[in-house]
C-alpha cells in the first residue's frame, strides 16, 4: 500500500466523521432550536395570562372601590336620617317637658291658693302655714 492511499483513506474517514459530527450537531442545534421556540410561546402564554390576572384583579378593585363609595354615602345618608329623628325627638321632649314643667307650676299655686298656704320666715328659719295651721318641717323631723 501507498502512504498516498492511506493518507487518502485517513482523510476520508476524518472527513466521513466531520460531516457526522456535523450532521449531530445541525440535529443538536436543531433540537435546541426547536425547545428554544417552545420555551418562549410558553413565556407569551404566561405573560398573556399574567395580564388577564392584572386585568381582572383591576376590574375588582374597581368594583370594590366603587362598592365601599355607595357604602359610605349610604352610611352617611343613614346617619342623617338618624341625626334628624334624634334632633326631631328632642325637640318633642324639650316641649313636652316645657309643657309639663309649666303644668306643675300651675297646679301647685292654685292647690296653695286654695288651701291658703303662707311663708312666714322667723330668724331660725321659713314656715309655712296651711289655713292657718303651721307644716311642719320634714327636715326638723327626721334632725339635721
Amino acid at each position: 500500500m501507498c502512504s498516498g492511499e492511506t493518507d487518502e483513506k485517513d482523510t476520508y474517514i476524518e472527513y466521513t466523521n466531520n460531516l457526522a459530527n456535523i450532521t449531530q450537531l445541525k440535529e443538536r442545534m436543531q433540537d435546541i432550536q426547536e425547545h428554544s421556540s417552545e420555551i418562549q410561546k410558553s413565556v407569551q402564554d404566561y405573560a398573556k395570562l399574567v395580564e388577564e390576572i392584572k386585568l381582572k384583579q383591576k376590574k375588582r378593585r374597581e368594583t370594590i372601590h366603587e362598592a365601599r363609595n355607595v357604602e359610605r354615602q349610604n352610611q352617611q345618608k343613614s346617619i342623617e336620617m338618624i341625626q334628624k329623628h334624634i334632633n326631631h325627638t328632642i325637640t318633642k321632649w324639650n316641649t313636652i317637658h316645657e309643657r309639663s314643667a309649666e303644668a306643675r307650676v300651675y297646679m301647685c299655686r292654685e292647690v296653695a291658693g286654695l288651701l291658703v298656704l303662707r311663708q312666714r320666715r322667723r330668724k331660725r328659719a321659713t314656715e309655712y302655714l296651711m289655713n292657718g295651721l303651721l307644716i311642719p318641717d320634714i327636715r326638723d323631723l327626721h334632725g339635721k
